[in-house]
């Protein structure tokens, strides 16, 4: 084992959210089909994304021998590396399918009372109204199947509805439990995703930090050619859209009562 590489899965989501950061602002902004925005428009996290990102936990979650887990190659992947996979992929989901809550949130809860809140929760995540949405869920893929991703413009991805997908994951991953609770579980949430929001922004600006003294000690002039982590527009958008979600979510839970 000492002669294989120790393989760990979700490398990129838990230590290089930077590239993530710069990539997402990158494919967002740098686009010049006017004609085309609906599919030149890519969103680094989307649907199949998601489901590539789900389907990995279930493999490394699904094994009691890591041997047995698929896609490790020749690799060899040891606890910490399952550990470092699980929380990598559980943050991606879960701040994905979060965003999704605080958008329908901010729409349901503008110059409206606590009383019609809880009228659109019980709405939004009853039963019968999930069960209806089921026709369009779409099949996710297994650990045999995985292949790359589908594009914005393939129809799979162009027709499925996100926040009907946001919403199923959603409670998959957070069952309501007691619906005459459904309010506190909402601010839970909330809070959940600002705190999610907040380590994201300071995971960035540190692998930032961590790529500036390595440049900085392997080539000399690196300082002369690179923007520096307290300056870098990435970074500070990361940081600022942190500070906004805390803003949005602290003046919404303010107008709610359980």
């Amino acid at each position: 084992d000492h002669e294989r590489n120790e393989i760990i899965p979700g490398w990129v989501l838990q230590s290089s959210p930077y590239t993530l950061a710069r990539n997402d602002k990158k494919y967002s902004t740098r686009r010049k089909a006017k004609r085309h925005a609906s599919y030149t428009g890519w969103k680094m996290f989307r649907p199949a994304i998601i489901d590539m990102c789900r389907c990995a936990r279930k493999e490394l979650q699904s094994h009691t021998a890591l041997e047995d887990v698929a896609g490790i190659g020749s690799n060899v992947l040891s606890d910490r590396g399952r550990s470092v996979g699980l929380k990598a992929y559980d943050e991606c989901i879960h701040r994905y399918v979060l965003k999704g809550l605080l958008t329908w949130t901010i729409l349901v809860t503008s110059d409206e009372e606590n009383g019609f809140m809880n009228t659109a929760l019980q709405h939004e995540f009853a039963t019968d109204n999930m069960t209806k949405s089921s026709a369009t869920q779409h099949n996710f893929p297994t650990s045999s199947s995985v292949s790359w991703p589908s594009f914005p413009w393939d129809p799979v991805e162009s027709s499925l509805n996100e926040w009907d997908y946001q919403r199923r994951i959603l409670l998959e991953e957070f069952p309501i439990g007691n619906p005459s609770q459904i309010v506190s579980w909402l601010k839970q949430l909330l809070n959940k995703y600002v705190a999610l929001e907040n380590d994201f922004a300071s995971r960035v600006a540190k692998c930032k930090q961590r790529d500036d003294i390595r440049g900085a000690s392997t080539i000399a002039s690196y300082a002369e050619s690179h923007v520096a982590a307290e300056t870098d527009p990435v970074v500070i958008e990361v940081q600022q859209q942190a500070k906004k979600t805390e803003a949005v979510v602290e003046n919404l839970l303010s107008k709610m009562r359980d």
